[in-house]
């Protein structure tokens, strides 16, 4: 069980180290995330915060990518919950 866990951290890490080298030079990666940075500083105490997507970490941020894209995903198809 214990070789499992261990496996397991090892594939995710890989996945995030794959994903900081794809991703990492990419413009348009670039872009969408410092403008969902911004969103998150702009909106923060007006009516409709609740909508904002999920906190960034500056140092991992390939660790929390799936939670910006699916929250992006809901905004877009117009799924707020």
């Amino acid at each position: 069980m214990e070789q499992l866990a261990i496996k397991a951290i090892i594939m995710y890490v890989m996945r995030v180290i794959l994903l900081d080298f794809s991703f990492k030079k990419d413009e348009s990666f670039k872009s969408f995330m410092q403008e969902v940075t911004q969103i998150k500083f702009r909106e923060i105490m007006r009516p409709g915060a609740y909508l904002l997507p999920p906190g960034q970490r500056t140092v991992a941020r390939f660790m929390n990518l799936s939670e910006t894209v699916s929250w992006a995903s809901r905004m877009l198809k117009g799924r707020f919950k």
